[in-house]
């Protein structure tokens, strides 16, 4: 499951789910589990990243 592939407790993914605040160490194993990229994205250029992503199939 999300957890273990994580390395992560089952509770700290329940935790996830809810929306409680999580150590960036934390976030990034979760997304890293789901096969995600966290990514900082300037504002000015949010829209333009944002058009690139929905145009992906």
């Amino acid at each position: 499951m999300l957890a273990q592939q994580a390395g992560v407790t089952q509770a700290t993914v329940s935790l996830a789910e809810r929306g409680a605040d999580l150590r960036l160490s934390t976030f990034t194993q979760l997304a890293a589990a789901l096969d995600l990229v966290p990514q900082l994205v300037p504002r000015k250029v949010l829209a333009l990243v944002r058009e690139v992503i929905a145009s992906v199939p």
